[in-house]
């Protein structure tokens, strides 16, 4: 098998931004895109996601194959062996037995987990939510201080300031 040339090695690994910034600077150069052929021409375009080759269709029609085969084989040797089968089954009945008793534990090591999270959550979240709806409450308390005292006879100082010069706007005529 002959050793690709450079610019294959490059189409095959060039990503959508390389191809992308390339593109652009060639297009500013007056140049091809960035995968060009060494004949100048310009390369296939990139496929966007996976194309199976013809190569790998084959080999997966193998394995599909060969799969099928293995387990014909296997269930014609389970049926002529009788004995074999049912030592087999009581093997596989421990092993799925063994796996539940495992699964049961790191259940319940999960709950214990949610447990201990829940509690942190009581202990820890509670009192930060009851400062913040303190802080809350001052803000709340300062904010109702400044508006009664200092933003409501701002305004109607600013208000009776310009009514008086409205007043005497339209008393001179102007």
């Amino acid at each position: 098998m002959a050793y690709p040339h450079r610019w294959e090695r490059h189409r095959n690994r060039c990503t959508f931004r390389e191809r992308r910034h390339f593109e652009r600077r060639n297009r500013a150069n007056g140049r091809g895109q960035c995968c060009t052929a060494p004949d100048g021409q310009p390369a296939e375009r990139h496929a966007p996601g996976v194309n199976p080759t013809k190569k790998q269709k084959i080999w997966l029609t193998i394995g599909v194959i060969l799969a099928v085969i293995l387990i014909t084989l296997a269930i014609y040797f389970l049926f002529r062996h009788p004995v074999f089968t049912a030592t087999l089954r009581d093997i596989l009945i421990i092993v799925l037995t063994f796996e539940v008793l495992v699964i049961g534990c790191l259940l319940a090591v999960l709950v214990y987990q949610i447990y201990l999270l829940s509690y942190f959550l009581y202990t820890e979240i509670g009192p930060v939510l009851a400062a913040t709806q303190d802080t809350v409450g001052t803000v709340k308390g300062t904010a109702t201080f400044v508006s009664g005292q200092v933003v409501n006879p701002a305004i109607r100082a600013s208000a009776t300031v310009t009514r008086w010069r409205r007043t005497i706007e339209v008393l001179l005529g102007r």
